[in-house]
């Protein structure tokens, strides 16, 4: 009888440990669930071609945030995209509004008939002549655009984040072209 006692209280301790066993891995579970889930990151190097969207979508949001700061509308910077007749493949290219007047007031001039005849078109000036006889306006424009990143922390955040992308992609551009290319001709650049 003695035995069977003591056996009934071994199998009555044991299965209260082991209900505490239970209620303490219950807690230890509901305390894990309770926690918040912790992120993943992906890490990964992007395309060139998702680079290079990136980059013109920054240069455009710098641009229109520069002519929206800028109260001087000479020194505005428009961007379009090129229409060149001896390619079908379009670039975006920007020019300040000081060039464009420029370059409108040399076509202007060498089309210009009056009373001398037809167009004289060895008086057309060049875009590279243009712009190194406005040199003088292009320093006033690289002055005003450190001055509003230096005075403006969203703008000069968004310069400096556009150069390391732009140095980034002129890195991996040349990265590329050293390797060899797919049948001599293409590159996945």
């Amino acid at each position: 009888m003695k035995f069977l006692a003591g056996f009934a209280f071994l199998i009555v301790s044991m299965s209260a440990s082991a209900q505490d066993q239970a209620l303490d891995q219950l807690s230890q579970t509901q305390s894990e669930s309770s926690r918040q889930i912790e992120s993943i990151i992906v890490i990964s190097n992007r395309t060139m071609h998702s680079l290079r969207i990136q980059l013109r979508q920054m240069k455009d949001r710098l641009f229109s945030d520069f002519n929206a700061l800028n109260d001087d509308d000479d020194f505005d910077v428009d961007c379009r995209l090129s229409n060149e007749a001896r390619t079908k493949i379009q670039k975006t290219s920007c020019f300040p509004v000081f060039l464009d007047n420029a370059i409108y007031q040399n076509t202007q001039d060498s089309l210009d008939l009056g009373q001398f005849g037809p167009p004289a078109l060895d008086f057309r000036k060049s875009v590279q002549t243009l712009i190194s006889e406005n040199e003088d306006n292009f320093e006033l424009l690289r002055s005003k655009i450190v001055e509003m990143a230096e005075t403006n922390d969203e703008f000069g955040r968004g310069l400096l984040a556009f150069g390391n992308n732009q140095q980034e992609f002129d890195y991996r551009q040349q990265e590329c072209m050293k390797k060899p290319a797919v049948l001599f001709l293409f590159r996945k650049c």
